[in-house]
């Protein structure tokens, strides 16, 4: 498992000075616990992809198997996407494009 990289020297270190290893749905946890409790540890850095998944969870995707889904068939609303993108919706709108 990977460790949290903190600066704390040369090696990451959790609160109690001890080596932090946490999994991935464990690092949003472990970074807010950092930064709440008095502690004069600081994150090195937040990494994540265009959708928040932190990279710690992206390097575990190489030591599994990825399930190939078979191909989508669209939403019935898709056609009506760039409509839908020019204004914002409310509960009336959404209901109305649902139907």
């Amino acid at each position: 498992m990977p460790a949290l990289a903190a600066s704390a020297g040369d090696r990451p270190e959790g609160l109690d000075g001890h080596p932090l290893t946490c999994t991935a749905s464990e690092v949003a946890a472990a970074i807010e616990g950092m930064m709440r409790h008095a502690t004069a540890m600081e994150a090195e850095g937040n990494y994540v992809d265009s959708h928040g998944q932190s990279e710690i969870g992206l390097e575990q995707l190489r030591e599994r198997a990825v399930a190939r889904t078979e191909a989508a068939v669209p939403a019935p609303w898709t056609d009506r996407l760039p409509e839908l993108a020019a204004r914002p919706l409310d509960g009336d709108t959404a209901g109305a494009v649902i139907a």
